[in-house]
């Protein structure tokens, strides 16, 4: 089905005279990262009637930057990106509904926020964003526009809750250990002795091999089976009725803006959404499917992840063949952070694993699955078997750690005898 037909249901003439409507990725608005990094926010701005240019963004402290000046983070720097950008969001010809995940190179997304280095661990600041924009009867594009003629308001505002947090710096590397490994090993011994102890982490490694212990899948639902209501066989529901017209149901764990699908998804015209089968694991599939910017899809999970590290995600991937005008381009992000290597397009009809792994601090992190759809069509694409484990460590990793260990256990050695 072509989604630019339900462009009433998704702005119907109540909303359509509504103000601008912001929404922070992630969701919570709560970002967190070590100091000297950078982090930042994506967005969606919705805004169906009149043309809204936005003029500026920031993160002020408190409830500060509205009906008062706006007080500067503690913590860090922010980076305007939504108003660099020149971001105009109205009707057609331009997008009721613009987003961007964010991206530190090239800038895309809302804004960035440098952590100070020196800032505090466990320190928070606790604010709002605050976007500003101007609103004309006429598209700033147009060649017949007119800035002073065309002007509605100056000075309007939309705000959303956000913080910003200073987690521990990690664990010292694996070349921390080895270093300390080859001075504790070299102090009163002689070279060979060296060569002698190191060649004795054989013995060690199948104790290593058991650290760090394995934390299990952290994703809930991953197999998005489990669905509220529950779905008949080749049924569709979606946690959206206002933009996809199915029977509204929400699977466990997960939230957003999207459809799932069971077995051959019979859709609301009578077309397959032709989700590749057998399932590979269990019946249902999450969909992905957008329309341009008039509809954004997305799937987003907060997740805990119990300690610094990195971590290895796997997921099921496959695109619609029937009916796609045009690809659909998957991005998986992080605290509305696009991993690197997690964009995907040019996907394949049948489904594919996709591994990534990336490192993350301790904490409750946004993890989200969205569809850009770079061609304006009716795309989709499908999403399962999704899994979040702690990354087994590399051998070499494994062998500088068992340097160390044995290190002291050697100097305790020699201080006994």
């Amino acid at each position: 089905m072509n989604l630019k037909r339900l462009l009433a249901a998704v702005f119907p003439p109540t909303l359509m005279q509504a103000s601008a409507v912001l929404m922070l990725t992630p969701p919570s608005g709560a970002l967190s990262g070590i100091p000297g990094s950078t982090i930042g926010w994506g967005f969606s701005l919705a805004n169906p009637s009149n043309f809204a240019v936005v003029t500026s963004s920031n993160f002020c402290l408190d409830s500060s930057g509205v009906t008062s000046a706006c007080v500067a983070p503690t913590l860090g720097t922010y980076t305007d990106f939504i108003a660099t950008n020149f971001t105009i969001v109205g009707p057609p010809p331009e997008s009721p509904f613009v987003t961007q995940v964010f991206s530190q190179s090239p800038a895309s997304g809302l804004g960035s926020l440098a952590i100070n280095a020196s800032a505090p661990s466990g320190a928070t600041d606790a604010g709002q964003i605050v976007v500003t924009y101007d609103l004309y009867s006429v598209d700033p594009l147009s060649a017949n526009f007119d800035p002073s003629a065309d002007l509605l308001s100056t000075g309007n505002f939309v705000v959303s809750s956000a913080s910003v947090s200073a987690n521990s710096t990690p664990e010292p590397s694996s070349l921390a250990l080895l270093a300390l490994g080859c001075l504790l090993l070299a102090r009163r011994v002689s070279v060979k002795t060296l060569i002698y102890r190191c060649s004795a982490l054989h013995v060690l490694l199948p104790v290593l091999a058991l650290t760090p212990p394995a934390q299990g899948n952290l994703i809930t639902n991953g197999s998005f089976e489990t669905v509220t209501p529950a779905l008949p066989v080749n049924g569709t529901c979606t946690s959206d009725t206002a933009v996809y017209p199915y029977g509204a149901c929400s699977a466990t764990g997960w939230t957003g803006n999207y459809q799932i699908g069971n077995g051959a998804t019979i859709g609301v015209f009578g077309a397959s959404f032709g989700i590749p089968q057998p399932d590979p694991d269990g019946k249902n599939a999450l969909i992905l499917q957008s329309s341009g910017s008039l509809v954004f899809t997305s799937a987003s999970q907060s997740v805990d992840i119990p300690t610094d590290g990195a971590y290895a995600l796997t997921f099921d991937i496959a695109k619609r063949t029937n009916i796609n005008i045009g690809p659909q381009t998957i991005t998986v992000s992080l605290d509305g952070i696009a991993i690197t290597g997690g964009t995907y397009s040019g996907l394949p009809g049948v489904w594919t694993l996709k591994n990534l792994t990336f490192n993350v601090t301790a904490g409750v992190h946004a993890l989200t699955f969205s569809g850009l759809d770079p061609s304006s069509g009716d795309v989709s694409a499908f999403i399962d078997n999704v899994s979040l484990d702690a990354a087994a460590p590399e051998p070499a990793t494994l062998w500088l750690m068992g340097v160390a260990i044995l290190a002291v256990v050697s100097c305790f050695l020699r201080k006994l005898a």
